[in-house]
């Protein structure tokens, strides 16, 4: 595991043939009405997707593929090594 946030966790995932890494982040889903967080959460991962794939930035982690099961979206995007945006601030900032 690379990490865990709020929304949910981030997996590092090897190709075991190219030896390309690719980071896969797991969104479990939440269900509930308009207005609730289930809803909301629901609502960031496909906002997410819709900003990250019309980015095309140099500087951001393209997304690679999307797909979902029955508890859970999945996110691969490619995978930049390094540290964590709140260790860089903390280092850089403090």
């Amino acid at each position: 595991m690379l990490g865990r946030g709020s929304f949910g966790s981030v997996y590092l995932a090897e190709n075991i043939l190219t030896g390309r890494k690719w980071a896969i982040k797991e969104v479990p889903k939440s269900k509930g009405p308009p207005g609730t967080e289930g809803y909301q959460k629901t609502e960031s991962i496909f906002n997410e997707l819709k900003v990250l794939q019309g980015a095309g930035h140099p500087g951001l982690a393209g997304i690679a593929d999307f797909f979902e099961n029955r508890d859970a979206y999945f996110i691969v995007n490619d995978y930049v090594n390094g540290v964590s945006l709140d260790v860089f601030l903390k280092r850089h900032i403090e």
